[in-house]
């Protein structure tokens, strides 16, 4: 038996707070790493004789993938913080985390995708596995369409501390 007769919903609730901190962890370096293969593709593609990076479209695109993965990243810094110092907040934070870092990763991929062309389709690139696997980060430990009715049940105080 694991824990104390009666507190099993509690301790499944502890561990995937934690699985879900982790996985928005995960979901953050996904976001950076798709983020980094199109801004060095967006400098090294060159359309219309110029690098589209210096399109405009391209760098609000980038500047986009930037401003949601620090909000990302930022969300599971204070989310991790919350777990490990047992914060009240922690099963809020944990599942605002999950929910966040997945969908920015979800579309810091389409991004990345968008701006590599046609090339962001084949696995040359590296950007069409990010996408896959952050799809299915959306799913696991939670939906986030879960994650987002816990949320909401954090905030309107039906979650007791242990759920």
């Amino acid at each position: 038996m694991v824990g104390e007769r009666g507190q099993g919903l509690s301790v499944a609730m502890h561990l995937l707070n934690e699985s879900r901190v982790g996985v928005a962890a995960q979901s953050v370096g996904m976001a950076q790493y798709a983020l980094e293969r199109a801004a060095t593709y967006a400098a090294e593609r060159v359309a219309f004789g110029v690098p589209i990076i210096e399109h405009q479209a391209v760098q609000i695109m980038l500047a986009d993938m930037v401003i949601r993965t620090e909000s990302a990243r930022a969300l599971t810094q204070r989310a991790a913080l919350a777990y490990d110092t047992g914060s009240d907040e922690c099963l809020m934070l944990a599942a605002a985390a999950k929910a966040a870092g997945t969908d920015n990763a979800v579309a810091t991929a389409l991004d990345a995708i968008q701006i590599h062309g046609a090339n962001g389709l084949t696995q040359d690139y590296g950007v069409e596995r990010v996408l896959r696997d952050a799809k299915g980060f959306q799913i696991f430990e939670g939906t986030n369409q879960i994650m987002r009715l816990t949320i909401a049940k954090a905030l309107t105080g039906k979650l007791g501390k242990g759920a």
